[in-house]
């Protein structure tokens, strides 16, 4: 079951209502790599269950999580294309007379025959014994040259292939799991409904004015869900319990329970029923009303139940 809770971000350190353990939260298949291995693999820190640190991650993050780890997995297949470049090397050595060179000219001083990298280099036919010059036949040299760079082209075209592939994966894991986290919005949204409203106790309230300032945004929804459109006067009975209204008035007079001291509860009806205009006096007022007419209503079931029972007496 999926209930509301308040917890940290293990990666930005936000605290928000809404938030997904690393180790059990989001994972299409059994296949697919731990958030918690993810966010290990791109910040190179050790993510370990039951550590001191944060078990959750916000939505945001997860997303950014996500797509990281994809981009980085991605470089890696291209760095081993790009690294099998290294593995050339473009001016073959060449030894002569027992001295090592690393150029495609050479100057010999004998009008003679050498025989290089098995290849036979004729003297220069001016004859000039001072400025011989023999030049590496190159041509098996640029074949391989060739033949790489068709390779290295070959695999830049399966690595655009692979790019789009990983952009449209990024686009389409980005958007399940928008869609996740939204279904785990309305599911803690309908959990708290079911678990925490309405309430019927002083404590309660003092508990969920707690939660509402580790997190007010899923409250702040749910009470416009329950609130809305009718209005408070309608609706009140589905945030305060009737046995609770009986005890409770906005400002605590005649000895009541006041309302107004739960400041982050108050301020998040506030928030659900805000509009252009309205002041936080105005919320004052329509709350003051909504409670006396709960109150009123249950005088009048109180006096029918009492007449009915006179009635039949």
């Amino acid at each position: 079951m999926i209930t509301i809770r308040m917890a940290t971000c293990r990666v930005c350190v936000k605290q928000d209502g809404l938030m997904i353990n690393i180790f059990e939260g989001i994972r299409p298949s059994a296949t697919e790599t731990p958030v918690s291995e993810m966010v290990s693999q791109c910040t190179g820190y050790p993510v370990v269950r039951g550590d001191v640190y944060p078990d959750t991650i916000c939505p945001t993050c997860l997303i950014s999580v996500q797509n990281a780890f994809e981009l980085k997995q991605t470089y890696a297949k291209s760095q081993q294309i790009f690294d099998q470049l290294n593995q050339f090397d473009p001016n073959p050595v060449v030894q002569v007379e027992g001295k090592t060179i690393q150029e495609t000219h050479l100057e010999v001083t004998e009008a003679t025959e050498f025989e290089i990298v098995n290849e036979t280099i004729v003297h220069d036919a001016s004859g000039d014994p001072l400025m011989q010059t023999v030049e590496i036949p190159r041509r098996k040299c640029c074949m391989q040259v060739q033949e790489k760079l068709d390779e290295i082209l070959r695999q830049m075209g399966d690595m655009q292939v692979i790019f789009g592939k990983k952009l449209d994966t990024i686009e389409k894991n980005s958007g399940s799991t928008k869609t996740t986290i939204s279904r785990y919005v309305e599911k803690e949204e309908k959990c708290a409904n079911k678990l925490e409203f309405p309430i019927t106790e002083k404590d309660e309230m003092t508990l969920i004015d707690d939660k509402i300032r580790l997190g007010p945004e899923p409250y702040i929804r749910l009470f416009r869900n329950l609130i809305l459109p009718e209005g408070w006067v309608k609706n009140i009975e589905r945030i305060f319990a009737r046995s609770l209204l009986m005890r409770i008035n906005y400002s605590g007079e005649t000895n009541k329970i006041a309302l107004v001291q739960f400041v982050y509860l108050n301020k998040a009806l506030f928030e659900a029923t805000k509009e252009d205009g309205r002041t936080m006096e105005d919320h004052k007022k329509d709350l003051r009303e909504a409670i006396q007419k709960a109150k009123n209503r249950h005088y009048k079931n109180q006096s029918r139940t009492r007449t009915k029972a006179a009635y039949y007496a």
